[in-house]
Order: C-alpha cells, then sequence, then structure tokens
C-alpha cells in the first residue's frame, strides 16, 4: 500500500475500512485523530459552513449584494483576487428570462421566430 498502484488494487478493502474508521467519528474527532497522526485531511465545507466562516467573508469569497428588489443577499465574490484587476459585481443578477430576447437575436433568431417560440410557450 505504499505506492498508488498498490492503493488502486485494493481500493474496495481500503474504502470499506476508511468507512468503517469514519462511522464512528464526527467529523470535528476524525480530523483531530488525522492530524495527531501526521495524516494531512481537512473538512468539506457545505455552502452553509462557507457562508459562516469568518475567513471566507474576510478573504472576499462571500459578498454581499441587493436584488433588483431591494433584498440584500449574500452571495459568492468574485475569485481570484487579482491585484490590478480585482473584479467586482457591479448589476444585480437578471431576472428570469430578462435576456432571452437579447441572447437568441445574438443567435439568429429573428423577432417572428421569437413571437412564434413564445406563443407556442417554448420560451418564457
Amino acid at each position: 500500500l505504499a505506492h498508488n498502484d498498490g492503493r488502486a488494487r485494493r481500493v474496495d478493502e481500503l474504502d470499506a475500512a476508511i468507512g468503517a474508521w469514519t462511522a464512528q467519528r464526527d467529523a470535528e474527532s476524525a480530523l483531530a485523530a488525522l492530524a495527531k497522526a501526521g495524516v494531512p485531511a481537512g473538512g468539506i465545507y457545505t455552502v452553509e459552513d462557507i457562508a459562516k466562516d469568518p475567513h471566507y467573508a474576510a478573504r472576499g469569497v462571500v459578498t454581499k449584494t441587493r436584488t433588483r428588489n431591494g433584498l440584500e443577499l449574500d452571495v459568492p465574490g468574485v475569485v481570484p483576487h487579482l491585484v490590478r484587476t480585482p473584479g467586482s459585481l457591479r448589476t444585480p443578477a437578471p431576472a428570469l428570462g430578462e435576456h432571452t430576447d437579447a441572447v437568441l437575436m445574438a443567435a439568429g433568431f429573428d423577432a417572428a421566430t421569437l413571437a412564434d417560440l413564445r406563443a407556442r410557450q417554448v420560451i418564457g
């Protein structure tokens, strides 16, 4: 098991052993045991974990924006943060279907075709 080819041949056995070991622990105690043993490991964040993590907030990974109706939302920020061109959220997200006509017209659809698609409820 010292090399990947040996681990790959025994993947089912390893998955079962790791599953049995982790099933007996919560994430915090499993990570603590792995750290104590010198095993590189980290937790897997949920969206809620990311939204609540002060480090993520400080790095701008989560930022606030306003919707067109004024509701304030936490949303993913612009990543990576570049020094000369850091990026930013400049406008709220469009409403559902707000740009449908413009996108389809740019793709070559004419107004009559869009009207037909709308009448047949293919587009909103």
